[in-house]
């Protein structure tokens, strides 16, 4: 049996300018198990990025968020800054792509995690909570003897690795990892992803990996969720959809990923993603898709169940 963790319902984000406003997101719903793991893929600008800020309540303030996102049955998002504060951390955690995000140059490695322990169990004293870092360090890939380091003493890799090693130190029920290698080169980026493989299986908590590199997916995550320009396009299990894509934004995005198995000609998207500004009528995919009809330009698909996942397309249900 499983037990869902997090719930997020009709999820709409809106970044309000002087000028213009931007739709991110627009009526986002998913459900994360505990213990699953779920890949959040589409290009640049699709809003993958805002997915994990609204998650973690880290918008900007001049974003207006609807909808609900439900942890145990807690509407994070009427909760006061002060409550959530209790959950962000230790109940869900974020890996940022950069971890200049999460890394103050001026404090070493071993004085962010007394910060951290110590804000959020004010009880633990310093040798335990420098036992406990140098313990999630060397879990990490990284020797203990790097708490006296501070940020700029660290590769990119190693400064990836302290990242996810604070992320983890609350031993969070959700980890959130938002493109957590696109700094990186190949090689650390394969090391990295073999690092939360490794961590998933041995603590077992419930992982969303955000990335626009859809070969990153494939090994790591159980699910995969397709965004394009705000809005979901498929969302099912990632074999389903990697094997038998239904969406054209999907099959257009597969055929792209180059691969050193097949020779085959590469593909690509023709066209570039909408102003989410000012957003096509109907599918905001139609002007770029090769199969758009008549039916496309004016009525927006609804996300409905076909088969083995969800997809918002014309084309299955005519």
């Amino acid at each position: 049996m499983t037990d869902k963790l997090l719930s997020i319902r009709n999820l709409s984000v809106k970044y309000k300018l002087r000028d213009y406003t931007i739709n991110a997101l627009e009526d986002i719903s998913l459900d994360l198990n505990t213990g699953s793991s779920l890949g959040v893929a589409g290009e640049t600008g699709s809003g993958k990025s805002t997915l994990a800020l609204a998650i973690m309540k880290l918008l900007p303030k001049y974003a207006e968020m609807k909808g609900k996102i439900i942890y145990y049955d807690k509407n994070l998002l009427e909760l006061k800054e002060e409550e959530f504060r209790k959950i962000r951390g230790s109940k869900i955690s974020l890996v940022f792509q950069e971890p200049s995000a999460t890394l103050n140059p001026v404090m070493s490695i071993k004085e962010h995690f007394l910060e951290l322990f110590k804000t959020h169990i004010p009880e633990i004293s310093e040798e335990e909570a420098i036992e406990r870092a140098s313990k999630l360090l060397e879990e990490t890939g990284v020797p203990g003897a790097r708490l006296r380091d501070y940020p700029h003493m660290l590769s990119g890799g190693m400064k990836q690795r302290v990242s996810i090693a604070l992320a983890l130190a609350l031993n969070p029920d959700l980890l959130v990892a938002d493109e957590p290698t696109t700094a990186l080169d190949v090689l650390i980026e394969a090391q990295i992803l073999e690092l939360f493989k490794k961590l998933k299986r041995e603590r077992n908590f419930t992982l969303m990996l955000i990335t626009h590199n859809l070969g990153v997916l494939a090994e790591t995550v159980e699910e995969i969720l397709i965004l394009y320009a705000g809005k979901i396009a498929e969302y099912g299990k990632i074999d389903k959809v990697f094997n038998e894509p239904l969406h054209p934004y999907t099959k257009l995005l597969l055929e792209s990923v180059p691969s050193i198995q097949e020779n085959k000609k590469l593909s690509y998207i023709p066209g570039s993603p909408p102003d989410l500004a000012n957003p096509p009528k109907g599918c905001r995919f139609h002007p770029r898709c090769p199969f758009a009809f008549d039916k496309c330009k004016i009525i927006e698909p609804e996300l409905k169940k076909v088969n083995d996942r969800f997809v918002a397309c014309h084309l299955y249900y005519e």
